[in-house]
């Protein structure tokens, strides 16, 4: 069985590479849903960027840091952890109040599988970034 080791070095540069993916990708799926429009999409990305870059640096300081250390001393520390875990964390703030709503637009769910993707990617990133073999 391959074990993966850290170091606090290797998971605070994951962390922070996790929290400039998760932005970049909100910034550019925002872009690409105004078309064509680069009046439109400059303002957005300015906007969309920091804002999410915060979120991410909050939401991985409060909530997914610390759920990973957990799945970490367990010893579930493989790439597929790391992305399961940041695809539901990630679409949890989305999907579960439309869940508990009831809501069946499916717009709606496109954007929980959106944020889920976005996850995902931010969860491979850090565990990329953070991890390497033991020996």
């Amino acid at each position: 069985m391959t074990t993966y080791v850290t170091n606090p070095t290797r998971a605070g540069l994951g962390l922070t590479s996790g929290a400039v993916i998760g932005a970049a990708s909100w910034a550019l799926a925002f872009v690409m849903s105004t078309g064509d429009d680069v009046a439109v999409a400059a303002p957005i990305v300015l906007l969309v960027g920091p804002a999410a870059l915060i979120v991410y640096v909050l939401g991985l300081g409060l909530l997914g840091g610390p759920v990973w250390l957990i799945l970490h001393e367990l010893g579930r520390r493989d790439p597929l952890s790391a992305v399961v875990l940041g695809g539901v964390l990630n679409a949890l703030p989305i999907g579960l109040p439309s869940l508990i709503n009831g809501t069946t637009d499916p717009d709606t769910y496109g954007v929980v599988a959106l944020a889920a993707a976005i996850g995902a990617l931010v969860g491979l990133v850090i565990w990329r970034v953070a991890y390497r073999r033991g020996t």
